[in-house]
């Protein structure tokens, strides 16, 4: 399977793909860009089979009902999350017959469990989903009952792995990471950093935000901290010191909103660091930048180190 350099990593049974899906479609409708969907599973067999109320779904669920209210969607809370590997392989067949170039099955299927409350992991149910978008019936289904593309879902998810990206959704462009769920003009400010330093030719609604981009700011710090420990100490900081309340976050992302901007922190273990970054919509120059990046020289680069001003801290 070749991966295209700009791919969105989405598991159909995941609330939270489903609401990046439409922020990255209407990206798509406003830029004229294409972004590759890679089905990938939240939780692959041999996984045991959750119910909604399982903690690490339940988590999800909510986060994304909040989301989606926000977008005036209304989602229908399953009783039982199914495997969404059948689904996956039904993608691939679409695409394999080439009925599917627009995305119309994905749209479906996201649909049928996360609106209409369908058990997507039977494949009776996803027998007549295909063949809404032109599928043949008994193709289909010996299709999916001889797991004919389970190569394909096996790849995808060793691609995820490779680029750390196993836990959906992720939108990836190189080397460049977006994870967790972004709404449009979020998603709209990392393709057009990427693009510049990718070096692609960009869509002319893309400009303004290429212009800005270049004079906003990113920051990143490695710490020894976890990540909940770095949110405690966001929580405690940016109030306080920026006046900034906490708009929505997750277990790796937070957003704080308030009268002198917005800053997202993210933050994702690999070994015994943690990578921080904490990016605004400010100049480089702004208070609420000052102020970030005293945050972030307040994590402890190794364990026992007390952190705090050093060698970096804002002049």
């Amino acid at each position: 399977m070749i991966y295209k350099s700009l791919c969105l990593v989405i598991d159909v049974a995941d609330p939270l793909s489903f609401l990046a899906h439409l922020q990255v479609r209407s990206v798509e409708q406003t830029t004229g860009s294409h972004v590759q969907r890679v089905p990938v599973a939240l939780r692959p067999p041999p996984a045991e089979l959750i119910n909604a109320d399982h903690p690490f779904w339940l988590q999800r669920w909510e986060q994304a009902e909040a989301l989606a209210e926000r977008l005036n969607l209304s989602l229908r809370k399953p009783c039982l999350v199914p495997w969404s590997r059948k689904a996956h392989e039904l993608l691939y067949h679409a695409d394999a017959a080439g009925l599917d170039e627009a995305g119309e099955l994905l749209d479906l299927i996201f649909q049928a469990f996360l609106l209409k409350g369908k058990d997507i992991g039977r494949v009776d149910i996803l027998v007549g989903i295909g063949q809404s978008v032109g599928l043949e019936l008994s193709e289909t289904k010996a299709v999916l009952d001889i797991d004919r593309y389970e190569a394909e879902v096996s790849d995808a998810l060793e691609y995820a792995r490779s680029q750390k990206a196993e836990v959906p959704p992720v939108l990836i462009r190189g080397h460049k990471h977006l994870r967790d769920f972004h709404n449009d003009e979020a998603i709209s400010t990392f393709l057009a950093t990427t693009l510049l330093e990718f070096g692609s030719r960009t869509h002319p609604s893309l400009l303004n935000i290429k212009t800005t981009v270049t004079n906003m700011a990113g920051y990143q710090r490695k710490t020894a901290l976890s990540p909940r420990e770095v949110f405690s100490e966001a929580e405690g900081f940016l109030p306080r010191i920026v006046g900034l309340t906490r708009a929505n976050n997750s277990s790796h992302t937070a957003t704080y909103d308030g009268a002198e901007g917005t800053v997202t922190l993210t933050a994702h273990r690999h070994g015994p660091y943690t990578d921080v970054v904490a990016t605004t919509d400010q100049l480089r120059t702004s208070r609420m930048d000052y102020e970030v990046q005293k945050l972030l020289n307040r994590f402890p680069y190794e364990p026992g180190d007390l952190g705090g001003p050093g060698s970096g801290d804002p002049t």
